[in-house]
């Protein structure tokens, strides 16, 4: 469209250029085409504006870092401390032999089979032990005639000597000088003294004889006594030759066949009522081992299986094997073993003996004792928190002293410890608690005042964003 210029005076109006006709239109159309597209534009701003705005809070929300409190609720249990040790299961084994020597005419059992108290075994051929018996008597009959001939040669010698000293006192009588006071008759006072001289020169070889005459006499009498003993040991093995059980069990080794001689070790029975653990517990522990504490146990045979068993006794004889001092402890088995499970000697055990338990009473974390030493302590993690002041600690430390001397005065064999924990209340607010604490497992202790069942106590703490 042409722009009008007014004119002055009596000028024509041009006529209107058809040559410019989308002059003409075209601002109008475009006014008319993007007014809308500035309406949408007002609309979409405002809200993609809204949404980042949004986004932006969700962010910095986020991002925000806060104190995330760990706590544990303060409740009852037990508590118990332990020893734990290896071992191997162990049973007593009889070892079965005959009295004598023989020929087995007879085994009757088995390796593994089970046998009673008195069941017969097996039997030796009566043969040779009749033989062995008879020829036990001959040598008593031996014997019995040397101890008479050594008896009979001491009766001759000795009545040999009587007759010589008498021979020898009526020579020294005839040889003395009538008359002579120096030498005494026989009719002399009892008093005086009696000459001897001759007496001891001629009664010497003769009491020599004597004293190996009974010299023979006692050796012919122990020979009796050794023959007479066999005799009793042939009886014996003779009315023997049936070899019985000593006790019930199972057969574990059989070494001997019919016809044969048996081996020196004929035969061995295992128990296995008589099944037992030996452990061996290292010095360090071995002292809080005393008789009757309670045991539970696995052996590598039936590893989720677990059995249970009391302390009998513990042997005072250490071993060092690489350095290392253990001490054996003996352990029962108590606990019903169903049919389907075999135990046997040697197998491998692993024990955890119970050496105290105190059941029913109020437990509290480790940790949170630890928690609460660790915040008194610049530097730690735990201080960084600014949950108490040092002033607050020292003051609840002392008061826990306080309370463990008059806790120790009530009970002079319950060790009593002084300790502190963070407690956190209904209004967030945390607070220094002063506590005495007692036994230990490492994990837990109990709580011998201080707290209640229903306590809540911070175990740890730390920053976190949402």
């Amino acid at each position: 469209m042409s722009q009008y210029i007014p004119r002055t005076g009596t000028e024509l109006l041009p006529l209107p250029d058809f040559h410019n006709d989308e002059d003409l239109f075209g601002d109008d159309a475009s006014s008319l085409v993007t007014r809308p597209h500035h309406r949408i534009m007002r609309i979409i701003l405002p809200i993609v504006l809204l949404i980042l705005l949004l986004a932006g809070v969700v962010l910095v929300v986020k991002l925000r870092t806060h104190l995330v409190y760990q706590t544990r609720i303060i409740t009852s249990g037990d508590i118990a401390l332990t020893v734990n040790a290896n071992g191997l299961l162990h049973t007593n084994i009889y070892t079965v032999n005959f009295m004598g020597n023989g020929k087995l005419a007879a085994v009757n059992v088995t390796i593994g089979q089970p046998v009673k108290k008195n069941q017969i075994l097996a039997k030796l051929d009566p043969t040779s032990l009749q033989n062995a018996l008879n020829e036990a008597r001959a040598n008593v009959e031996v014997a019995q005639t040397a101890l008479s001939n050594a008896n009979a040669n001491y009766d001759a010698i000795h009545s040999a000597n009587s007759i010589s000293a008498q021979a020898a006192l009526t020579n020294t009588v005839r040889a003395t000088p009538e008359g002579d006071s120096s030498v005494n008759t026989p009719s002399a006072s009892p008093a005086d003294p009696i000459p001897t001289e001759p007496l001891v020169v001629a009664g010497a070889v003769d009491h020599v004889r004597e004293t190996e005459a009974l010299g023979q006499i006692k050796s012919a009498q122990k020979a009796l006594d050794l023959a007479q003993a066999q005799v009793a040991t042939a009886q014996y093995n003779l009315n023997n030759t049936l070899l019985k059980a000593p006790h019930a069990g199972t057969i574990a080794s059989l070494n001997g066949t019919l016809g044969g001689a048996p081996g020196t070790t004929f035969i061995q029975i295992v128990d296995p009522s008589s099944l037992q653990l030996q452990v061996n517990v290292d010095e360090a522990h071995i002292g809080a081992v005393t008789t009757g504490d309670s045991v539970s146990f696995v052996v590598d045979a039936y590893p989720d299986q677990s059995f249970v068993g009391n302390v009998v006794t513990v042997l005072p004889l250490g071993q060092s094997i690489n350095g290392k001092v253990t001490y054996p402890v003996l352990i029962t088995i108590v606990s019903a073993v169903s049919a389907s499970i075999h135990l046997f000697p040697a197998m491998t055990a692993h024990a955890t003996i119970t050496t105290s338990e105190h059941t029913g009473v109020i437990v509290v974390p480790a940790s949170a004792l630890a928690f609460a030493r660790d915040a008194a302590i610049p530097g730690t993690e735990a201080s960084k928190q600014n949950l108490v002041t040092g002033a607050q600690m020292q003051k609840a430390l002392a008061r826990a002293k306080r309370m463990a001397q008059d806790q120790q005065q009530n009970d002079e064999q319950e060790a009593s410890i002084p300790a502190v924990v963070l407690e956190r209340n209904a209004h967030a607010k945390i607070t220094a608690i002063p506590i005495v604490v007692g036994m230990t497992n490492g994990t837990e202790y109990e709580v011998l005042d201080g707290l209640s069942v229903g306590d809540e106590v911070l175990i740890g703490a730390h920053t976190s964003s949402n």
